[in-house]
């Protein structure tokens, strides 16, 4: 595990793991209660405006870390030695701005937002939206263009480029074993992006009509994204590890051999001693309760 985790091309999907991990640790849980119960779990305006933000907070780090992990992943395959010379321009500082923007952002606007009162419902996910979504129109077109569109078609574009430029090379490249890794590279970005581009293309295109679209449209769309598409965000954090561990064969080795030692210890016979008693007349040996 932890040769794997100091691996480059493996450094923002493991931290992409960790967002993920704490979108199922808090934000799951909150979203569980609220389709059981109708209802928020805590009826507070602290609570909904925690919640707001860190749900906002997961989801744009995870997307941003997504469409950077898109566009790191052509440089780890063709362009290795150049990214290895600019490794902190092209690794660090990307990393480090996917998970510190969202963070300003969202702590700005959720809870700084002086210019405008919440007001929420707690019959509605998440508490609804915030003033700050509500009372301006730069707020709205500006979060879904650069927060959720922008990674979206990044990922998208990044990941069809990456297909065709593998095709590609494989015409051109004689030695087996680079292209068996170079595969195994795609592959792994791939099935994760397949799993984002499901989930949240449905999603961006309901944001798009609600903020351009006007009267019914806007209605209709609003009403999907609360009702349906809203909740089938969690799906990448609950389905997205389990696509990294398979693209991870050494992990997924080591954690079968694992399995496999606790399951044969559990399985142990232990010999128990039995004593003879005397009858007197002959020598038995006393049945087991069944």
């Amino acid at each position: 595990m932890p040769q794997l985790r100091k691996q480059p091309a493996n450094q923002t999907i493991f931290l992409l793991l960790i967002i993920l991990f704490i979108e199922i640790l808090i934000d799951l849980p909150m979203r569980l209660y609220y389709l059981y119960e109708n209802q928020v779990a805590i009826q507070t305006g602290g609570f909904c405006m925690f919640w707001n933000w860190i749900a906002s907070v997961l989801n744009i780090i995870g997307l941003h870390l997504m469409a950077f992990a898109s566009i790191e992943r052509h440089f780890f395959i063709f362009n290795s030695q150049f990214r290895a010379r600019h490794r902190f321009l092209l690794s660090i500082i990307p990393m480090i701005l996917s998970v510190i923007y969202p963070l300003a952002f969202y702590t700005g606007t959720v809870f700084g937002s002086w210019w405008c009162a919440n007001t929420y419902d707690y019959s509605v996910l998440a508490c609804g939206a915030p003033c700050y979504l509500i009372t301006s129109a730069f707020f709205p077109l500006f979060g879904i263009l650069t927060h959720h569109v922008l990674p979206v078609f990044i990922v998208v574009f990044a990941n069809v480029i990456l297909v065709i430029r593998v095709c590609h090379q494989k015409t051109q490249m004689c030695q087996v074993n680079i292209w068996r890794k170079t595969i195994r590279m795609s592959v792994q970005l791939l099935s994760i992006a397949f799993t984002y581009i499901i989930v949240w293309l449905p999603q961006c295109v309901l944001f798009i009509m609600l903020a351009l679209g006007s009267g019914e449209v806007s209605t209709i769309a609003g009403w999907l994204i609360y009702e349906f598409t809203g909740n089938l965000t969690s799906l990448t954090a609950v389905f997205c590890p389990f696509v990294m561990l398979a693209g991870l064969p050494k992990l997924c080795h080591k954690i079968k051999r694992d399995f496999e030692k606790v399951f044969v210890r559990q399985n142990i016979v232990v010999p128990s001693h039995l004593e003879l008693v005397n009858t007197g007349r002959q020598m038995r040996t006393p049945r087991a309760n069944s």
